[in-house]
């Protein structure tokens, strides 16, 4: 049997995303669906649990978050139904199934013609599943939230009986628990990627704690950003202003500035002599990237103010967090199989003080896998090809980069290392050209397309290659007799073609691995990922070239969460019990450990390691994983790994 569920709460406020459970509506399909109070809900819940039949609900890591808000102990309870697979979710069912079609697309939601999906209940274009949504196009019903009425006003009831409670605001839970059942039992007779629900479910629970627990911020650190912000931002505006590419909105408002974009456009256009970068619809760009790469100071500087204000618009949520957990919501199943964030987390710049406002409760421990798409990559080759130059690197210890730089150099591996580890400023460039080589290629890149991205990366390929500082002296419109889209350096794509034709001959499998890939889409746009056995469909070459080793480095590093999490809340004997997860970003996790000492923060950081190479090694299983703790108190991409005489991890930034 299948029971569905949901909870009625209190609303979600800032620090607390479990909140108050008022009541729940259970639906078997057998039995008229019943509404239960806060009380009698949860014992309900709890005698599910103790049986072995599935529970689905819709966005279910949420109501079961209420649910151990109240009643903790039974967290063993609930894990172990995730555990045996008997949780599922409509909407990361309806997800994958999704993604198996091909019409999760960059974060947005197709139809099955290739609109934009629209929610029905709220009119908008719709980027995740809802019920409403899920409703509407597994049962063809869009009434899924028709007696919405208390939707968000269900503490106004709490506490009283259901007799004095409108009859909407009974009706509203059953229907929630009866479209659940009903929007399963549709996908059971024709989702794709069933078989993935229960693990990505689990995945989503692991977050979804994880969030529960929170981020919080330094106070002193959030007010001197604050300053900055105010200071650089309000220098450059005076440059800006003085061009006259920003004025005041009104006489009455002086302090308040708008841009103005014809100005700025005829700036950029004489700027790029005639050769600005335009927009889709054809305006002239005034992209950051396009200002600060015009040669002119005052467009320099208007990119500027805008990455200044940028940062401006995270200081609400920095300022929250530095009084209650900020709760951030992760989203468990992209196209690629990764995971993302909404809002601050996601899109947080790399520099800027943003992310070193956040501060540790004990001792952050971030873990990053060493170049995991690289091993992911080459178990990829091993299975398709049956050969990789790639893996025998990685199995033998050496560094990819630094063979990829050797043949470029035309000196021997061992020679280029030497150089590199004296800090030879060159030889650090050409590993940085060929470690951008071997992550860009691998997908079926062009040279064009590669210096573009890494520009927007900051990085100038031919800078790395001549260090002369003259990228861009010359630029094209277009590569054999193709249009490039922007004005692009020239000697950045010779460059670029040249390490290209280096990388193909020092990996000798990648030429018949993306071979192999083209095979795959010549009668179909759908591939199978190895081991999850994932569907994912709408590819065209180069997303399938990169899906099959990046989908496998995401549910690697999944399944280690999991392990992880398991530890981290249930295994009382395990080093990291106690810990929490903070973040996990790709094939990176952040944990925070209570801070017990040097030898109790060790330990919980090489036992998050070894977990996280443990999984990886389930769907790697004849290339080399590896993975490193860094410690640090403050958030930081530069924490690097530190010990003590005895061998101990300790803080980075101490």
């Amino acid at each position: 049997m299948t029971i569905a569920f949901d909870y009625e709460t209190w609303l979600i406020q800032d620090g607390i995303l479990a909140p108050p459970v008022v009541c729940g509506s259970f639906f078997d399909g057998v039995h008229s669906a019943e509404l239960k109070l806060r009380d009698a809900a949860l014992a309900e819940t709890r005698a599910w649990l103790l049986t072995s039949d599935d529970m689905v609900g819709a966005n279910v890591a949420y109501d079961f978050g209420c649910y151990l808000a109240a009643r903790p102990q039974d967290f063993d309870l609930v894990w172990d139904a995730y555990a045996s697979g008997r949780v599922k979710d409509v909407l990361i069912a309806s997800t994958l199934h999704a993604i198996a079609e091909g019409r999760l697309i960059e974060g947005e939601l197709l139809d099955k013609n290739g609109r934009r999906m629209v929610d029905p209940n709220s009119g908008k274009q719709a980027r995740r599943y809802t019920l409403a949504l899920a409703t509407w196009e597994w049962c063809g019903r869009k009434d899924a939230k028709a007696n919405d009425t208390y939707r968000l006003r269900y503490a106004e009831l709490d506490g009283l009986p259901l007799s004095a409670w409108p009859p909407e605001a009974i009706q509203y839970p059953k229907d929630d628990a009866v479209n659940t059942l009903d929007v399963w039992n549709a996908q059971l007779k024709g989702a794709k990627n069933l078989h993935e629900v229960s693990f990505q479910t689990h995945v989503a629970f692991c977050l979804h704690l994880s969030a529960m627990n929170g981020l919080r911020t330094n106070p002193e650190r959030v007010s001197s950003l604050a300053g900055i912000i105010a200071e650089k931002g309000g220098e450059l505006r005076d440059v800006v202003v003085a061009a006259g590419l920003m004025r005041p909105t009104s006489r009455n408002k002086p302090d308040e500035l708008s841009k103005d974009m014809k100005a700025i456009r005829e700036r950029v256009q004489t700027a790029w002599k005639g050769q600005a970068p335009l927009t889709p619809s054809g305006a002239v760009s005034t992209a950051r990237e396009v200002l600060e790469e015009s040669g002119d100071p005052v467009l320099e500087a208007l990119g500027e103010v805008s990455k200044w204000e940028k940062l401006e618009t995270y200081l609400p949520s920095l300022q929250t967090a530095s009084k209650v957990p900020l709760n951030v919501r992760p989203n468990v199943i992209l196209a690629t199989g990764r995971t993302s964030y909404d809002g601050l987390v996601q899109l947080m710049p790399r520099k800027g003080g943003v992310r070193e406002c956040f501060e540790f409760r004990g001792i952050g421990s971030s873990v990053d896998y060493s170049a995991i798409e690289l091993s992911t990559l080459s178990q990829v080759c091993l299975w398709t090809v049956g050969h990789s130059l790639l893996a025998d690197a990685i199995n033998s210890g050496k560094d990819p980069h630094s063979i990829l730089g050797a043949a470029l150099a035309g000196v021997p591996y061992d020679e280029f290392r030497a150089r590199y580890k004296a800090n030879d400023e060159a030889t650090a460039d050409l590993r940085q050209g060929s470690k951008a080589g071997n992550f860009g290629f691998p997908g079926g890149m062009g040279p064009v397309k590669f210096v573009q991205a890494k520009r927007k990366e900051g990085l100038s390929i031919c800078n790395l290659f001549y260090r002369d500082g003259r990228c861009g002296e010359e630029k094209v419109l277009e590569w054999r007799e193709r249009p490039c889209g922007s004005p692009t350096c020239k000697r950045c794509i010779e460059q670029s073609e040249e390490l290209r034709s280096q990388w193909f001959s020092t990996w000798g499998e990648m030429r018949p691995y993306l071979a192999w890939v083209n095979a795959q889409l010549e009668t179909k746009d759908w591939v199978e990922q190895f081991v999850s056995k994932r569907i994912r469909g709408g590819l065209h070459f180069t997303n399938a070239a990169n899906t099959f080793f990046q989908g496998l480095a995401a549910d690697g590093a999944k399944r280690a969460v999991v392990a992880m999490t398991a530890e981290m809340y249930g295994i009382e004997e395990s080093p990291l019990n106690g810990s929490r997860l903070c973040i996990f970003a790709h094939d990176e996790t952040i944990i925070d450990i209570p801070n017990l000492g040097v030898d109790f923060v060790d330990k919980a950081a090489r036992r998050q390691a070894e977990v996280m190479v443990e999984q990886m090694r389930t769907v790697v299983p004849d290339v080399k994983v590896s993975a490193e703790p860094a410690l640090m108190k403050f958030w930081s991409k530069e924490a690097k790994e530190r010990k003590d005489e005895q061998g101990r991890y300790i803080v980075w930034d101490s």
